[in-house]
């Protein structure tokens, strides 16, 4: 788990190898084969407490097309 403790702190290849005596080569194999291996991994269902919450997305309308920017000063009739 010294390995796994090196990655998390962002250490370079160089650097994890000289400090656990491993070969570089060694170094950079494990941090491959170390993060390829969650990509592999699927949750089957959801155990628990699920919660769900809605996401706001700041969107701006008036590059897209969809709506002209508003006027300045000007007043809209009632």
């Amino acid at each position: 788990m010294d390995y796994a403790k090196q990655l998390v702190e962002g250490t370079s290849i160089r650097k994890s190898a000289a400090a656990l005596g491993i070969h570089p080569n060694t170094a950079f194999r494990w941090r491959h084969r170390f993060l390829t291996l969650p990509n592999g991994q699927q949750a089957i269902r959801l155990a628990g407490i699920a919660e769900a919450d809605e996401t706001y997305f700041l969107e701006s309308l008036s590059l897209t097309g969809i709506m002209e920017p508003p006027m300045i000063g000007v007043m809209e009739p009632v």
